[in-house]
């Protein structure tokens, strides 16, 4: 997958948390980590980095927000 299409990926996920901030803070209240709301944020351009996937699909069942493995990846026919 490509950055942009990782990247696109982190912004819908992000988006269904209500923002960067509101996540970072999801993930602090629900799984116990910290993260600043700044990197986050950084996710938006990068895509939301393996070590975190886990956690943040963990915040979203905790929040009854659907979001799936799936989610994470933007596939298209050139892959």
């Amino acid at each position: 997958m490509t950055d942009q299409r990782a990247a696109a990926a982190a912004r819908a996920i992000v988006a269904k948390f209500g923002g960067a901030t509101k996540l970072s803070r999801m993930l602090e209240a629900s799984c116990g980590v910290r993260i600043a709301s700044n990197s986050v944020q950084g996710w938006l351009s990068a895509g939301i980095p393996v070590k975190w996937q886990h956690d943040v699909l963990a915040a979203a069942s905790r929040a009854a927000i659907a979001l799936t493995p799936e989610d994470f990846f933007t596939i298209t026919k050139e892959d």
